[in-house]
């Protein structure tokens, strides 16, 4: 390696200058023989905050200059002599001869400066010959900093990293001093503006275990050339070691390491990190809190507020302790403090109140120090004041007051606080206390609230109703102050209540007029919903408005109340009639009364009809039967009404009413059945015919029983039933979803699956079927329909007072079905008979209670068109089916044919919301035709050849397909197989070929079998079989079909 050094040294008295020294491939055999193992060490309570002076010996950028103080000369480099194994300069661990266990330890860096036997090195400007110094007159060199400048009197510290290289084998051999031998000793001294060097401490050779040669270097801290007790011996570990002295101002100090008489190779020292550093005063001035302030801008009703308190100087150890809340009227605690430095939040929390809020700082009993631990001075309460306002405003009164009755329907609800108020956000909400329901619900922030200084006023929009309790809600954001504090609110139906005055009476001025002229009235205007109507003796009132509603009605003898036709009266409450009540109707449109409450007295339906036969029932009760007389038609000794009874042939089910000459005398029989339906026909004019009685109010509804006849010839399943209130009912679920009669008679099973409908007599045959499916219509007044029961009967059908409506005009809404609907229309000469087929979601293509219905058997017919289902068929023919609106193509629907020999029929259609792209085909499999029908003015008109009484010849096809052949079409899938009885078996879907029956029992033996040609339909009498399962297994050209069928 290459060292180069600039230093002076100072060799004895006599100067000898040496100005530059190289030397190469130097190798270290044994330098540092001894170590220095101890030092002084002062301990100062000052601090160090200016280094003036560091040097780490690890570059040739250096601040200090070498010395020859034997010969007063300056040394340019650090002197090393790599064959004399001797050198005063800067060194590297790694230079070192392993051989000398020179075993340096806790140095910084790579570097340290040493000094050893640095006499025998060549002089300065001599030739590098290697030749050593025989004179020894260098014995005293020093590493020098000059010039320190010092701007004010203070303390300065010097400290260094000192070793003794041979400490590590034992070899140190220092010389001691004796007052005669020249001693090996090291001091660190330092002299103002050039004045006489002063030694901070020294090393020298152990003067108490030796009095020659061979010492250990050890600390004279007060260099007097005494070591010191206990010793402090300095080894191989590199250990710090610092005094200090103290300067005036604008001082220049000089600073040196002054070392004497290492002259040999077991002598020498070492050193890093040398530092001259000026110390801070001792700080004894106590902290303080100079201010504190609201930290942010806390709202005044804000439940924490946090305070910023600034300290004279950084401080440590403050807490929640340390202070405390101070105000007036107002409650709170130190729950936080944080920050650092001089700068800290305290916070307090659980602020409540109305006043004045601060924090103070405790004026003993802290645990706050600055950084030399002074204690803080004093407390502080000059802190800044932060208002509070955390009281919520309080409802002081109100009007109407709590509790209060009579209170008037359009009076608006004041509310007085204690203080000033304005709007939050919410609502006011109004209730019903009976069953907490919402009467009006007002937003705060509407025109409907009014703020003046302490006083909000509420307008509700609707009248309060009448003799009702209620109570008022207020959400908690609806009403703050100017703190911002929120009103608590009223959640309770129980904190401010009142009652409604009683329902107003509002009596009919003129004796005769209409209900619509407000002048007719006693409270200046037209009855509302909570008025207490009264028709006072002599006084008649025509109700000649579309909808009227009120609570109660008390009609006096001699006074008349009529709902003219087309007009609807709800009575809320109560109906007490003593006078007359009049509910018109005409050909058009009728009247419609429903009573919520309770009814006394009759009131007199009058129901036009023409003089043609009506199905019809009585809208009210225990109205008799010969009042009737008079009022229908006769025929000999018979009335034309008549129950019908299911329970005998066709011929005779309608039970007619005779005179006393007959077997049925109408004055033996008594009032109209409640929900029973009677066949009528006025005598000689179109008109109406009147019932009287009371009213059907009972909240449990009326019902009827159906009944099971018995098989035909001999009896049947229709029953003859009728809506027994004064006003319309729901039919079906377009009409209302819930309270409908099919909803709520097909949900309890009290209707035949397979004909859960409502069959209504329109005038003329067909009989008008209708369906849950249907669009909306209802069942009028005391009309009466035919239900079929289910077998066995035993069920009754339901009237409920939820299913009644207010339809005056025409039953049968016209609104159209969404769903895409075929109508199959046959006709022959003047009469026509349809059946109907629809596609609609989440049905299915077997038996759809409600949806699927079956014709009206109730009469026989010699013309009639339907269809059988396409899954599952039974030998149920059906006037509406109900299929899946997908899988078009895959559905053939079986179509039944009622029509006489030799007869020109045409078969139609008429289609709705039919998917686009879909054809309609007629199948004639007994012609193999397939008739186009969905083509404008396509219809398939034949002559019939035979009697067609049932399905097995016609198929409705739905396809994209422009062409259908029969090959493709006639498949075993279309046959179905269903017994008539015990003995009779009947197969349809054939074309006309040739066709093997088999039957076997459940084991698989074959029992019977037989051939026949069919032409679409085919009934097999059957064997006499025990009861059980059977498989029948038919077989044709097209292959092998098995079904299994059940015998009871």
């Amino acid at each position: 390696m290459q060292i180069r050094t600039t230093f002076s040294i100072s060799f004895g008295r006599n100067s000898i200058v040496i100005h530059k020294i190289m030397k190469k491939n130097y190798t270290f055999k044994k330098i540092f023989k001894f170590s220095i193992t101890s030092f002084l060490l002062i301990i100062s309570l000052q601090s160090y905050s200016q280094t003036l002076v560091f040097e780490d010996f690890e570059d040739s950028t250096v601040g200090y200059t070498l010395r020859d103080n034997s010969n007063n000369l300056p040394l340019v480099e650090d002197i090393v002599d790599v064959l004399a194994e001797d050198y005063f300069g800067r060194l590297r661990l790694s230079d070192l001869d392993p051989s000398d266990n020179l075993n340096f330890s806790n140095f910084n860096g790579s570097s340290f400066f040493g000094a050893s036997d640095y006499d025998a090195i060549d002089t300065y400007g001599g030739p590098d010959d290697g030749d050593i110094t025989t004179d020894e007159a260098t014995r005293f060199v020093s590493i020098n900093w000059s010039n320190i400048t010092v701007p004010a009197s203070t303390t300065i510290k010097v400290s260094s990293l000192i070793a003794e290289g041979d400490a590590s084998d034992g070899g140190e051999d220092w010389d001691v001093f004796n007052g005669i031998r020249n001693a090996s000793r090291v001091f660190i001294q330092y002299s103002f503006d050039n004045s006489n060097w002063i030694s901070l401490f020294s090393i020298i050779g152990d003067n108490t275990s030796s009095s020659g040669t061979g010492a250990a270097p050890v600390l004279d801290s007060n260099s007097d050339n005494i070591g010191d007790v206990p010793k402090t011996i300095i080894n191989a570990s590199f250990t710090n070691f610092e005094d200090t002295f103290e300067t005036g101002a604008n001082t220049n100090v000089h600073i040196r390491i002054y070392i004497e008489h290492l002259t040999s190779t077991d002598e020498d020292i070492a050193f890093d990190d040398f530092k001259v550093e000026v110390a801070t005063p001792a700080d004894t001035t106590p902290p303080t809190v100079t201010n504190i302030s609201v930290n942010g801008s806390p709202t005044t009703n804000a439940t924490s507020v946090s305070y910023n308190v600034t300290f004279s100087e950084n401080v440590t150890g403050v807490d929640t302790n340390d202070f405390t809340v101070d105000g007036s009227g107002v409650t709170g605690s130190i729950t936080n403090v944080s920050g650092s430095g001089s700068n800290y939040i305290v916070t307090v929390g659980s602020v409540s109140g109305s006043g004045t809020l601060s924090v103070d700082l405790k004026a003993s009993g802290t645990s706050i120090i600055d950084a030399s631990n002074n204690g803080i001075s004093g407390g502080f309460t000059n802190g800044a004041v932060h208002t509070v306002d955390t009281v919520a405003p309080n409802l002081t009164s109100s009007n109407p007051t709590d509790n209060a009755t009579g209170v008037l329907i359009n009076q608006d609800i004041t509310l007085t606080f204690n203080e000033n108020i304005s709007k939050g956000t919410g609502n006011i909400v109004i209730k019903r206390t009976s069953d907490s329901s919402i009467f009006e619900t007002i937003n705060v922030s509407s025109t409907q609230v009014l703020i003046a200084f302490n006083v909000a006023t509420v307008n509700p929009v609707n009248n309060l109703d009448l003799n009702t309790a209620y109570h008022i809600e207020i959400d908690n954001t609806v009403f703050k102050d100017a703190a911002n504090n929120n009103y608590s609110g009223i959640t309770s139906n129980t904190t401010y209540n009142f009652i409604s005055e009683a329902n107003q009476i509002n009596s009919f001025n003129p004796f005769s007029g209409n209900w619509s002229n407000a002048s007719n009235w006693s409270l200046g205007r037209l009855p509302i919903t909570t008025d207490n109507i009264i028709v006072d003796t002599g006084k008649t009132i025509n109700l000649d408005l579309a909808t009227v509603s009120v609570n109660n009605i008390t009609t006096n003898i001699s006074g008349t109340l009529n709902i003219l036709s087309g007009n609807a009266l709800t009575i809320n409450g109560n109906l007490t009639q003593n006078g007359t009540l009049n509910i018109l109707s005409n050909a058009t449109a009728n009247g419609s009364l429903i009573v919520r409450g309770t009814s006394a007295g009759n009131v007199t339906y009058l129901r036009y009809v023409s003089t043609n036969w009506h199905l019809i029932a009585a809208p009210v009760e225990n109205y008799p039967l010969n009042a009737l007389v008079g009022q229908v038609n006769t025929n000999g000794n018979r009335f034309a009404i008549a129950p019908y009874v299911n329970n005998t042939t066709s011929l005779l089910r309608y039970n007619y009413y005779t005179d006393n000459s007959g077997t049925n005398d109408i004055d033996d029989a008594g009032n109209f059945l409640t929900a029973k339906g009677y066949a009528i026909q006025k005598s000689t004019v179109a008109g109406t015919i009147s019932f009287t009685g009371a009213l059907n109010v009972d909240n449990a509804g009326e019902s009827i029983a159906i009944k099971d006849g018995g098989d035909n010839p001999n009896g049947s399943r229709w029953n003859l039933v009728g809506n027994p209130y004064t006003s319309a009912i729901h039919g079906n679920n377009a009409s209302n979803t819930t309270d409908n009669f099919l909803k709520t008679n097909i949900s309890t099973n009290s209707l035949d699956p397979t004909r859960a409908g409502l069959y209504l007599w329109n005038g003329a045959t067909p009989y008008e079927i209708k369906s849950i499916d249907d669009a909306a219509f209802s069942i009028a007044p005391g009309q009466a329909f035919f239900v079929h029961a289910p077998d066995n009967g035993g069920t009754s059908v339901s009237f409920t007072e939820a299913m009644q409506t207010h339809e005056t005009g025409d039953i049968f809404l016209k609104n159209t079905s969404s769903y895409p609907e075929i109508i199959l229309n046959l006709s022959e000469n003047k009469n026509n008979v349809f059946t109907k087929i629809r596609y609609i979601s989440n049905k299915t293509e077997g038996l759809d209670i409600g949806s699927d219905v079956g014709t009206f058997t109730g009469e026989s017919t010699n013309l009639n068109i339907f269809s059988h289902l396409v899954d599952q068929s039974t030998n149920v023919d059906f006037a509406i089916q109900a299929l899946p609106d997908n899988n078009f193509e895959n559905m053939i629907v079986p179509v039944g044919v009622i029509a006489e020999s030799g007869k020109e029929i045409s078969i139609s259609i008429d289609k709705n919301n039919f998917p686009k792209g879909l054809k309609i085909y007629l199948e004639d499999r007994l012609l193999n035709r397939f008739i186009r029908l969905d083509q404008d003015s396509e219809n398939y008109n034949l002559i019939t050849t035979e009697k067609l009484t049932g399905t097995g010849r016609f198929y409705l096809h739905t396809t994209s397909k422009n062409v259908l052949s029969v090959d493709e079409q006639t498949t075993l899938e279309n046959i179905k197989v269903y017994t008539l009885n015990n003995s009779t078996l009947r197969i349809v879907g054939f074309s006309k070929k040739n066709t093997l029956l088999s039957l076997y029992n459940i084991l698989g033996k074959k029992i019977w079998s037989d051939t026949f040609t069919s032409d679409g339909s085919k009934d097999i009498q059957l064997p006499t079989l025990a009861s059980g399962i059977y498989i029948v297994q038919i077989e044709t050209s097209k292959g092998q079909l098995s079904k299994k069928i059940t015998l009871q």
